[in-house]
């Protein structure tokens, strides 16, 4: 910990009665423990979001064996527009997904800190330890709060990429339709509405929900 950090938090720390001191051990105890299940939370639920998707994936895989097994590629419908958008979305949530787990928090309480209070007397080495555990937790709130974030987009994308998967099964469900393209209006205004939630859906959602950033 820098010597400056390491000041200015101990300033703060005016009291030197022995209750208040114990306590705010205690707090910052709570608090640090709170702080890494925050961050082990974030990275558990991301390794559910990787297995979702893997399920996802081999969905796509069904669908696009379906197009090449009726009429393959070559004539472009509305189905195909979900599908690339859905395609599209697996790809963003995986991508936030290993964001997620790319983030470390480096910083973390060592034997350093024995070493450290035996000069102290009972008050003062209280104060480094809580000195210390501010300053671990006060690194570890960024970290946690970005995979908070990343994981939040990625599960948004997830979310949203399920909806597009259950439209285009009931697009098989309704088999007699005509999902050609024809050169109408409806079809043009649908194939710039489709594509849309998979493009900013999610950046729309982060930026009003808690885990946005400024």
């Amino acid at each position: 910990m820098s010597d400056l950090k390491q000041n200015k938090i101990l300033q703060n720390l005016s009291s030197d009665n022995s209750d208040i001191l114990e306590q705010s051990l205690k707090i910052t105890k709570e608090l640090l423990i709170s702080e890494q299940k925050r961050g082990d939370v974030a990275e558990k639920r991301t390794s559910i979001v990787f297995s979702l998707l893997t399920i996802l994936s081999g969905a796509m895989f069904y669908f696009a064996d379906k197009f090449n097994s009726v009429n393959g590629f070559s004539d472009i419908t509305l189905r195909h527009f979900l599908f690339i958008s859905a395609i599209i979305l697996l790809l963003k949530s995986g991508f936030y997904a290993l964001k997620t787990l790319r983030i470390k928090v480096y910083y973390r309480l060592d034997e350093n800190l024995v070493y450290d209070i035996q000069k102290f007397d009972t008050h003062n080495a209280i104060k480094h330890e809580i000195s210390w555990r501010i300053w671990v937790l006060n690194k570890a709130l960024q970290p946690n709060n970005f995979k908070l974030y990343f994981y939040s987009r990625s599960q948004n994308n997830m979310l949203i990429c399920i909806c597009y998967i259950c439209v285009l099964s009931l697009t098989y469900l309704f088999n007699g339709a005509n999902w050609n393209m024809t050169h109408s209006v409806q079809t043009y205004v649908l194939t710039i509405i489709i594509p849309l939630p998979a493009l900013f859906l999610d950046t729309i959602l982060a930026h009003y929900s808690i885990w946005s950033y400024k």
